[in-house]
C-alpha cells in the first residue's frame, strides 16, 4: 500500500525516503523524456532562441518530473489519490501469478506480507493458488545474507536472476522444473541459519510473543 506501506507507514512521512526515490525516478523519467523527444537538430535552427522545451514544465517532455509523488506529499489521509494506487485495496483486480520475495530487514516487509494474505484470500482464481513467497536474512537490497554487521552464512545468500528466470520458464514457458512441486512459502530462520518451507503464511502453529 503506497500510503500506510510506502510514504506515511504509521502516519509519519517519510520525508528521506520520498525525496530519495523520487529524484532517482526523475532523472530516469528525464532522461527518457529526451530520448524520446529531443530534436535537437531542429531547435538548432530556431533563431532567436525563443523556447527550450526540455527547460518547460508542459509540453513534449509532460508535467513536472516527479508530479505523483509531490503530489502525494501533500496528502496523507486515505483519500481516493492514494485508494487509487493502493494493490491491497484492489486484491480482486489481481489475476495472474506472483512470487514475492522481501527481507527480514526489508522496509517494505510489511506490506509484502499484507500484499500476499490479500491475494490469498481476494485475489483471483489464478493468483490465490499460484502465489508464492520468500523472506531471507535481507534489507531491500542484494541478497547478500549480511543486512549489517551480523552474517547469516553461505545459504543466507540469494540470486534474484537464478529465481527469475526459473520462476518466469515455469510460468511463462510451462517448464517442469519442480517450482509446482514446491511448498509456497520459503522463510529464513535466523538464529538457527535454516531455510524454513511452509505451504502457508501465518505458518501454521505460529505464536505471536
Amino acid at each position: 500500500d503506497y500510503n500506510d506501506g510506502f510514504a506515511y507507514p504509521g502516519g509519519a512521512f517519510l520525508q528521506e525516503l520520498m525525496e530519495g526515490w523520487t529524484s532517482v525516478v526523475a532523472l530516469n523519467t528525464l532522461e527518457r523524456r529526451m530520448q524520446k523527444n529531443m530534436p535537437i537538430s531542429q531547435w538548432e535552427m530556431d533563431f532567436p532562441l525563443g523556447e527550450y522545451p526540455v527547460l518547460e514544465p508542459q509540453g513534449d517532455f509532460g508535467p513536472g518530473l516527479a508530479h505523483t509523488s509531490s503530489t502525494g506529499f501533500l496528502i496523507q489521509a486515505l483519500t481516493t489519490y492514494w485508494m487509487q494506487l493502493s494493490t491491497e485495496l484492489h486484491a480482486d483486480a489481481v489475476n495472474v501469478p506472483i512470487y514475492q520475495v522481501a527481507g527480514w530487514y526489508d522496509l517494505f516487509l510489511g506490506g509484502t506480507l499484507k500484499h500476499y494474505l490479500a491475494f490469498k484470500t481476494r485475489g483471483g482464481e489464478i493468483v490465490r493458488p499460484k502465489q508464492w513467497l520468500m523472506i531471507g536474512p535481507w534489507n531491500h537490497g542484494p541478497l547478500t545474507g549480511k543486512p549489517g554487521d551480523v552474517d547469516f552464512g553461505p545459504t543466507s545468500r540469494g540470486n534474484m536472476e537464478a529465481l527469475t528466470v526459473r520462476w518466469f520458464d515455469y510460468i511463462l514457458k510451462d517448464i517442469d522444473n519442480g517450482i509446482g512441486g514446491e511448498k509456497s512459502v520459503k522463510v529464513f530462520v535466523m538464529g538457527r541459519n535454516v531455510w524454513r518451507d511452509e505451504n502457508e503464511w501465518p505458518l501454521t502453529g505460529a505464536r505471536v510473543s
